[in-house]
């Protein structure tokens, strides 16, 4: 009975340090939208860092506006218009690209 309940201990451990470490992850939550084509899509990611949370935004509203690979990264070298992010000691940092 004893063992069982010491892995049951160790197992609720387990989950609740993964739960906590990946709530850490997205800390920095951005919202913008892409204007590519002549047309807008706008999207919200969350990462580790602002850069990386504009990189997401920037790769998921693209998805909805290219038509191809070349497409892509033109539209994925675009600027996100518009951005305003929350969270996180860099949320207001300036990005090096973004």
């Amino acid at each position: 009975m004893q063992q069982k309940i010491a892995i049951f201990v160790l197992a609720l451990g387990f989950f609740g340090w993964l739960f906590y470490s990946t709530q850490r992850e997205g800390r920095v939550v951005c919202e913008g939208c892409i204007t590519y084509g002549g047309n807008t899509s706008c999207a919200k990611a969350a990462a580790a860092t602002r850069e990386d949370s504009l990189r997401q935004l920037t790769t998921i509203a693209c998805a909805e506006l290219a038509g191809g690979m070349t497409d892509s990264i033109m539209c994925n070298q675009s600027e996100p218009s518009k951005t305003t992010c929350t969270g996180g000691a860099d949320a207001e940092a300036p990005a090096s690209r973004y």
